[in-house]
């Protein structure tokens, strides 16, 4: 039956990983968020979702969005992908890699205080064209103050 499969995961379950991951960050928010719109980025336990967290990254809205959105933390598998730290940087209409599409995304969840699941691709760094799937929370004071947003990026190299 179904539970003996969702309790040994199987080869063919592998390819579900990143639809997983995503379906448990917001899992994790929802929980998070307790009734309110979105939580507080206070609420955030990184041990909660320690699995997930390599591919994570944080941005700080600045409540100044069109200045940008800050990478308070960018984790490892992110470095990779983007093929440079953007850590304490600012993402703009500038940043390279330029990523058009989740640029929009970020734009979306600060005005809206919703989540968004991104699906797009871009050249990186090391001009390697890179295809992912993002899923975006907002984080901060609700119903419309999105201050932080937290991020979770599966990817592979084309």
């Amino acid at each position: 039956g179904e539970m003996i499969m969702a309790a040994n995961p199987s080869v063919a379950d592998i390819h579900e990983e990143p639809k997983r991951g995503h379906e448990r960050l917001l899992a994790y928010w929802q929980e998070l968020s307790g009734g309110r719109k979105f939580p507080e980025e206070t609420d955030i336990d990184t041990d909660a979702i320690a699995d997930l967290w390599n591919s994570c990254f944080l941005l700080n809205t600045g409540k100044d969005a069109d200045h940008g959105f800050k990478y308070e933390f960018m984790g490892p598998s992110l470095i990779e992908a983007y093929g440079v730290d953007l850590t304490g940087q600012i993402h703009d209409e500038q940043t390279e890699p330029n990523i058009v599409s989740i640029l929009n995304a970020f734009k979306n969840v600060a005005a809206k205080g919703e989540h968004i699941v991104d699906e797009a691709e871009f050249v990186n760094a090391a001009s390697q064209t890179v295809k992912y799937r993002c899923c975006l929370v907002p984080f901060g004071k609700a119903p419309d103050q999105v201050k932080y947003i937290l991020g979770l990026m599966r990817w592979k190299i084309e």
